[in-house]
């Protein structure tokens, strides 16, 4: 490619009207553009624009008749330029298709520090559009390929969130939980209840919190499936578990965070094949004439009557095969007492609608009598005024388990904070904020979510305490909201914020060809004279 280096006036610079270009404009404000002008009449320019010759030369030209050239990257300088009161930019003169113009710009704003998310996301789209592979990408933009993919998956996201994440009411990282979820109305329904004010804490939910809350309501255990992994038929169109795209191990660099590779993410699609091999289930047992116990009968059975050392998991006389036998000296199951043809009926889970084998004791008593001696005892009656489902009374005790817990730790806790607990708290704040950015700020290799917490860990005690000196002010980093506390927080320190905002200024400034030996001299000096 043919470039020319060349100093051209303002007048002569014409704006491109691309779809990226005039898409650009609707974000940038004149605030962008004074601070930009104060910069640039700081420290002059630093990167040269690029441009091309006017593809329209043929029917215009500048006032005193000179060519014109379409500014292809460079718009917010050549703009900055003209409030500052600057005549002339250097540019790079390049001989450019339409195609390469808009496929620069593209890269130039994904190069941009600060571009929203979804804007990132929607430009990898396009650049895969035109026929490059996320490796590609890496290389021409310097993202690594952990966050190519990830900004790619955002698209994936309902209306709904798509709003919450533009208006910065989630995160990235949280819309990237809600983005996995490949239903729509799941989604939505996950987002709401992230979003929903609770008594003690009227903000959204932190990033670990919203993980918990995804992957217990919204992911299953492909190792739990009561169906075929391997039965490509049994839903039409769905295929096999293992080589489905929703499982968690075929997506690695979108669910490093999920330690196990046999997750389903579509519960939908799980409920379905669960309820279709139900149905098989269901015509076998009435085929071959195999007792099936369906509805009110099953719950009853369901249901766990009362708490003890010898109690069944199953009411009204009925075990399961894993169960063990109390009567057995060697604490058997039945499953391994009876063998595994024994036979057994079919017990429907009222909350799922599987079916899973069960045995009546009485019906199973002379077996054990005679293969092992076994006398089964009466079964014990349910214990009057506890006839709560087993759930209720065990969520009971484990409350208050926890809080007596708490209370002790407390008590017995130093007035100086441990390293563990510091280690704890930090790494549960830093994954609830833009935690990518951060950690990049500090000058740290960011180790993916999920294993923040590990990295937090091998910091020093001098590192640890630093943290809990910004920590209050983590929620402030987005480009979103007042920085009040942050910046009252920075004047404490003595921290010279305006220098820090004309840096951030320069840094922002859309990357282009490297800067001649000359030009990278005449900076240094610049800057050098600046600090004088």
């Amino acid at each position: 490619m043919n470039i020319q280096a060349i100093t051209i006036p303002l007048t002569h610079l014409v704006l491109s009207q691309t779809p990226m270009q005039q898409e650009r404009r609707k974000h940038r404000t004149e605030k962008d553009i004074k601070e930009l002008a104060e910069s640039m009449a700081s420290v002059k320019q630093i990167h040269p624009i690029v441009v091309r010759p006017d593809p329209m030369s043929e029917i215009r030209r500048s006032d005193d008749g000179a060519p014109l050239y379409e500014i292809v990257a460079g718009e917010g300088r050549y703009l900055a330029a003209e409030e500052a009161g600057i005549t002339a930019l250097r540019a790079e003169v390049r001989d450019l298709t339409d195609e390469q113009v808009e496929e620069i710009q593209l890269i130039e704003n994904l190069q941009r520090t600060g571009l929203h998310e979804l804007v990132e996301a929607e430009g990898y789209e396009a650049l895969q559009k035109r026929g490059h592979s996320v490796d590609e990408i890496a290389v021409r933009t310097g993202k690594s390929k952990a966050t190519i993919y990830a900004r790619l998956k955002l698209l994936d996201l309902c209306p709904d969130a798509r709003k919450a994440l533009r208006d910065g009411k989630v995160s990235a990282s949280i819309a990237l939980l809600l983005a996995r979820i490949p239903v729509e109305d799941l989604q939505k329904k996950a987002l709401e209840h992230i979003l929903q004010p609770r008594a003690w804490n009227p903000d959204p939910m932190s990033y670990r919190d919203a993980a918990e809350y995804v992957q217990r309501e919204f992911t299953l255990r492909l190792t739990e499936a009561p169906f075929p992994r391997d039965d490509a038929g049994l839903v039409a169109g769905a295929g096999t578990c293992g080589a489905c795209p929703k499982r968690t191990g075929n997506q690695p660099e979108l669910f490093g965070d999920v330690k196990s590779a046999d997750v389903c993410t579509d519960p939908k699609c799980f409920s379905a094949k669960r309820a279709a091999w139900n149905k098989l289930q269901l015509a076998k047992a009435k085929e071959t004439g195999k007792p099936i116990i369906t509805g009110a009968e099953a719950k009853k059975i369901n249901r766990k009557p009362y708490y003890g050392p010898d109690a069944p998991s199953l009411s009204h006389g009925y075990v399961r095969p894993a169960d063990k036998c109390p009567e057995d000296p060697k604490g058997r199951s039945y499953a391994e007492l009876l063998g595994k043809g024994a036979d057994g009926v079919l017990l429907q889970n009222p909350d799922t609608g599987s079916f899973s084998k069960a045995f009546k004791r009485e019906d199973i008593a002379s077996a054990l009598k005679a293969k092992h001696g076994i006398t089964l005892k009466k079964d014990p009656e349910p214990v009057v005024g506890q006839q709560s489902t087993y759930n209720e009374r065990d969520n009971q005790i484990e409350k208050l388990f926890r809080l007596k817990v708490i209370r002790a730790i407390f008590d017995k806790s130093p007035k100086k904070a441990s390293r563990g607990a510091m280690v704890y708290l930090i790494a549960r704040e830093l994954e609830s904020t833009d935690t990518e950015h951060l950690f990049e700020a500090l000058g740290w290799k960011f180790p993916g979510y999920g294993k923040v917490e590990d990295h937090v860990a091998k910091l020093s005690d001098s590192d640890l305490n630093r943290l809990m000196h910004i920590a209050p002010f983590w929620h402030q980093l987005g480009h979103w909201g007042d920085a009040k506390d942050l910046l009252a927080q920075a004047k404490t320190h003595k921290v010279n914020t305006k220098e820090l905002r004309n840096q951030a200024i320069i840094e922002t400034e859309p990357k282009t060809a490297p800067a001649s030996e000359p030009a990278k001299a005449s900076t240094k000096k610049k800057a050098a004279r600046k600090s004088k």
